[in-house]
């Protein structure tokens, strides 16, 4: 078996003579497993700040990097209001494919 494609924004460090799909020719597809820590609304932002800065701080930790690379994970970082606009612009983008699908639940 040959790869032919990764779906990942970037090349994986794993396979990186493999290009990704978008360089193949499907502009803006990328498909990262991606994860963040999200709070009730109107939570304190010193809170959220020092959640914010412990988690940063955990990636910069040797131990943690080595389990994302372990798993082929690419660690992509973003600030705290980049990651609210990113968590909003996919779910938004999500919802319109399963609502153009059919696939919304019922009821």
């Amino acid at each position: 078996m040959r790869a032919l494609a990764v779906s990942t924004a970037a090349r994986s460090p794993a396979l990186p003579d493999v290009p990704t799909i978008a360089e193949q020719g499907v502009a803006g597809y990328a498909c990262d497993t991606w994860f963040g820590f999200l709070g009730p609304k109107g939570m304190d932002p010193a809170v959220v700040r020092t959640l914010h800065d412990a988690f940063r701080k955990t990636l910069d930790d040797p131990a943690v990097l080595a389990t994302f690379d372990k798993y082929d994970q690419t660690v992509i970082y973003m600030n705290t209001d980049e990651y609210t606009r990113f968590a909003r612009e996919s779910f938004s983008a999500e919802k319109t494919t399963i609502e153009r699908l059919g696939l919304a639940a019922k009821g």
